[in-house]
């Protein structure tokens, strides 16, 4: 987690072994895997990667786990490497990815734990779907950001990096419980930059009239998702004096665990419950306009252009009933086609509350698996690319 709590904090202070002591201490991004350490104290039989932190395996690192004979195990999402080989998934679906690979590592599954947890996801959802088409309903606009990003800036200017709503799990999981998001500028990438060259002073987006990169397309934003790795700096009474934006200004804003980094139920209903809270009663504060009707199937990336929002269009949860997110709960039939069930939720899959500090690599154990988790949270699936 990125602001570990008391109890987190216990969990991971317990954990022996830092693969990247260089640097998992500090306040910044972490890069470093110490294969020196596992070289002194021994390998694992598995190493498994989360998709946010594909860059942190070098070939080195491969070549070295390679010649060990451990298999490495990558769960893939569209954030990194080729995106045309591999489609977006959002949060619920990385999650029963990484379930799946627990029960196949031979995880004993606790079903009670993993049924609170969905009931209590089902709940969140039933809440967030609410919350989220009264916002549509009164025509609130979200946009997800980084920023601020560097300092120096004129006033009215920041650094920004805005996601594609279609490539970020979390955002795909509130989109697709009915939030009204905005599309930005991204070409095809994960973020639309507004930093210039990076440097201090060079960030170019506007809190008045704030528009695309290329300047053509108005931003109408009423509700900020900040990153949560700027959390201090978003909420700091000095970014809003120097980046007066209306919603900014009216504290419409809530965190957004960008990627999700912990893939469990239990953190996802998290998420609702806390940006429902801060939803609920946020307030039209920039021009109206109509959100664009979405014809595909619920639940695909949307693709739709800078400064668009999709009208509602619920993707079913499997394990939720009807009554819990206001839609029918859906199963597939023989042909693939999803179909009405009004069965109760599933309370039969793995525990997946085994969670990773999302900064740098850990050390864990799964019965008499040894297993490195690089980057992730959460441990689960086959030696293959996921």
């Amino acid at each position: 987690p990125a602001d570990p709590d008391t109890e987190e904090r216990a969990y991971l202070d317990a954990i022996t072994g830092d693969l990247s002591a260089g640097c998992s201490a500090s306040n910044y991004y972490c890069d470093i895997v110490d294969t020196n350490y596992l070289n002194k104290n021994g390998w694992p039989d598995l190493i498994v990667v989360g998709a946010f932190y594909d860059s942190l395996i070098s070939e080195e690192f491969v070549g070295n786990a390679t010649e060990k004979n451990v298999p490495i195990v990558m769960l893939k999402n569209s954030y990194e490497g080729d995106e045309s080989e591999t489609e977006p998934r959002d949060m619920l679906e990385m999650i029963e990815l990484v379930e799946t690979l627990a029960l196949a590592l031979g995880t004993t599954e606790d079903a009670v734990a993993v049924g609170n947890d969905k009931a209590s996801f089902c709940e969140a959802a039933g809440s967030f779907r609410r919350i989220a088409q009264t916002a549509q309903d009164n025509g609130v606009r979200s946009m997800a950001s980084y920023m601020p990003y560097q300092k120096d800036h004129a006033e009215g200017l920041t650094g920004a990096f805005l996601p594609n709503p279609d490539q970020d799990p979390v955002l795909s999981m509130m989109q697709n419980l009915g939030l009204p998001i905005l599309y930005n500028e991204h070409n095809g990438n994960y973020w639309e930059y507004h930093a210039g060259d990076y440097s201090a002073g060079a960030g170019i987006f506007k809190s008045i009239g704030t528009t695309s990169l290329s300047g053509e397309v108005l931003y109408h934003v009423d509700f900020w998702l900040y990153d949560d790795r700027v959390s201090l700096d978003f909420l700091s009474d000095q970014f809003a004096e120097d980046w007066p934006h209306p919603a900014l200004v009216a504290k419409q804003h809530a965190y957004w665990p960008s990627n999700a980094r912990i893939l469990s139920y239990k953190h996802a209903g998290e998420i609702l419950t806390v940006v429902g809270a801060q939803l609920k009663d946020a307030q039209r504060v920039s021009s109206p306009t109509d959100c664009t009707l979405f014809d595909g199937v619920a639940g695909t990336p949307r693709d739709l252009g800078p400064g668009e929002y999709s009208c509602v269009s619920i993707k079913p949860v499997s394990f939720c009933t009807a009554e819990d997110v206001g839609i029918e709960k859906t199963k597939e039939t023989d042909d693939g086609e999803p179909k009405p069930d009004s069965t109760s939720a599933d309370s039969t899959s793995a525990d997946s509350t085994m969670e990773e500090e999302e900064q740098g690599g850990t050390i864990s154990s799964s019965g008499a698996v040894r297993i490195v988790t690089v980057a992730l949270a959460v441990v689960t699936p086959m030696a293959l690319l996921l």
